[in-house]
């Protein structure tokens, strides 16, 4: 058993700064200690918000709203749902344990964002209200086996909540909006009261240290995230400390949980991405507080004997938080899909929030190209793109004599589902459900005129999906506009003529001559607030 403290403080991880990660009570061996940097302390700016967004940010958030459609559009949608949160009354909050109480703490950092965006004070009276609720009930609730109060079920669900609570409170915290009392209260009776769910001083004798989800897993990413970001929020030090350094805090978890290969500990896609879903806002807070967990190599804790089936590093080489984003990329196979290691899924690999940030510190290539599939669009860009047909689910069917504006078409996206003989495109699903499946044209158009005859060859039920789409973009298929046709096909075996015209703004469809429709499905990339405030590769 090696040498170290039992009982964690401030003082003692400054100490671990200049000896390498310090794992408590022998709960898992690890290799020689190493130097590892020391982490300064944090610089609290003067006034909030500084957690998700700064002052800097929300400018330049407004700036590009003013400039580019898909911005505005972007800051429209996330005001449109704040203000839908806004008829919700406080007087009645979720029973303990409800999961509901997730949606409210989402609500709070919604409502808040569009404040500090927009400055209107009915969002920041709603946040305000909302935190004073919870600071009310809090204190009257029971504190489960040590782990949760407004859960019964584990930490993580306490921890989920206490995240985007404690970026809420940031964003009104100066607003002028609250009193010196309602702010004490809050910071009091909620926030730091509920850092007693995640945080273990006592590594020798507080039970909790046995269990693993305090010491690795997602569990403890996000236990790390709520203390650092309350901490935060609080200008605490003795907080933002136990979440970098304490014996498995953020420095921990980066030298042992993250894997050489860029997956983390429990050996998962699905989890590697959930943990940095927890990570990101803490690490762009501690960013805007002087600490740039971004740049950090921390040495190896390569645990060769580690009592656990996830031991995979081969080298001592040092680890980033950076991994976590190179990982996926090796991982894919080329349609981006991935193994569905563990309990998740297949994917595929598709660009988010968090390869947005993750651009916007490291500039890499990888996640510029990723990035660059699923751009905003441009408002020259809406209104064209790529025609064709979608299928995906359940579909047995006949095309013949496609037309596009009097010509045959020239196909360029043929997935292997559709089968084209002469002038007759067949497309069968092969008895199982399938993914999406596109054939389409080979050149963008804005106005046009698409005619074909559709043969329905079996019923598929609900699962059946059949769709004409226009304005593809190939970039991104996800931004299309589209028709679904079964419905104004039910006879099997029975060709229908149909016809698609499409100019300006100005759509219709028409099936055996008769007028079926004017209103497409639009489908279109709709960034969050992320986008507003990171830069893209390219806009």
């Amino acid at each position: 058993m090696h040498d170290r403290q039992a009982v964690w403080s401030p003082s003692s991880s400054a100490r671990m700064g200049a000896i390498g990660v310090a794992l408590a009570c022998g709960l898992l061996c690890c290799s020689a200690a190493l130097a590892a940097p020391a982490i300064p302390q944090p610089v609290f700016p003067e006034l909030h918000p500084y957690l998700a967004l700064t002052p800097t940010d929300v400018a330049r958030a407004r700036d590009r709203a003013a400039r580019y459609a898909w911005a505005e559009q972007a800051m429209q949608n996330l005001t449109n749902e704040a203000k839908g949160h806004l008829a919700a009354k406080w007087d009645t909050l979720p029973d303990k344990g409800d999961q509901a109480h997730w949606g409210k703490a989402n609500a709070l950092f919604n409502v808040a964002r569009a404040y500090a965006f927009t400055g209107e004070a009915r969002f920041g009276e709603w946040v305000r209200d909302g935190l004073l609720a919870y600071a009310d009930l809090y204190p009257g609730l029971t504190l489960t086996n040590q782990r949760c109060k407004l859960f019964s079920q584990s930490p993580l669900y306490e921890a989920m909540w206490f995240v985007p609570a404690a970026q809420a409170y940031d964003l009104v915290a100066d607003s002028g909006l609250l009193s010196a009392e309602q702010k004490r209260h809050i910071e009091t009776d909620l926030l730091r009261a509920g850092m007693v769910c995640f945080m273990i001083r006592d590594f020798q004798n507080d039970a909790r240290v046995k269990d693993l989800h305090y010491r690795c897993y997602n569990f403890q990413a996000w236990h790390l995230s709520a203390v650092g970001l309350v901490g935060l929020a609080l200008r605490d030090p003795e907080l933002v400390a136990y979440a970098t350094s304490s014996p498995y805090g953020l420095r921990h978890l980066i030298a042992h949980d993250i894997r050489e290969d860029g997956l983390f500990w429990e050996r998962s896609p699905g989890y590697s991405q959930f943990v940095v879903d927890a990570l990101l806002p803490l690490t762009e807070a501690l960013l805007h507080a002087g600490i740039d967990v971004y740049q950090w190599q921390i040495p190896n804790d390569r645990s060769r004997d580690e009592d656990s089936h996830y031991v995979t590093d081969v080298t001592d080489q040092p680890k980033s938080l950076r991994l976590l984003f190179d990982g996926p990329f090796h991982l894919a196979f080329p349609d981006l899909s991935y193994p569905a290691l563990g309990d998740s899924g297949r994917g595929p690999l598709r660009a988010g929030w968090a390869h947005l940030v993750a651009y916007q510190r490291y500039r890499d290539p990888h996640l510029a190209w990723l990035l660059r599939r699923d751009m905003p669009l441009a408002n020259a860009d809406i209104r064209r793109g790529r025609v064709g047909f979608l299928h995906y689910y359940r579909y047995q069917y006949r095309y013949d004599q496609v037309r596009l504006n009097g010509q045959p078409v020239r196909w360029e996206r043929t997935d292997a589902t559709f089968e084209r003989q002469g002038d007759t495109i067949t497309v069968l699903d092969g008895g199982v459900r399938q993914p999406d499946h596109y054939l389409l044209n080979d050149a963008d158009v804005e106005d046009f005129v698409l005619e074909w005859n559709l043969t329905r060859l079996a019923k598929s039920g609900s699962d059946d999906r059949a769709w004409v789409v226009y304005h593809v973009d190939t970039g991104n298929t996800g931004n299309r506009i589209s028709f679904m046709l079964p419905s104004w096909c039910p006879e099997l075996n029975r060709p229908y003529a149909f016809r698609l015209e499409s100019k300006g703004a100005d759509v219709r469809i028409l099936c055996d001559g008769q007028l079926v429709s004017t209103e497409p499905s639009v489908y279109r990339h709709a960034p969050d607030w992320h986008w507003l405030v990171n830069d893209p590769p390219q806009l």
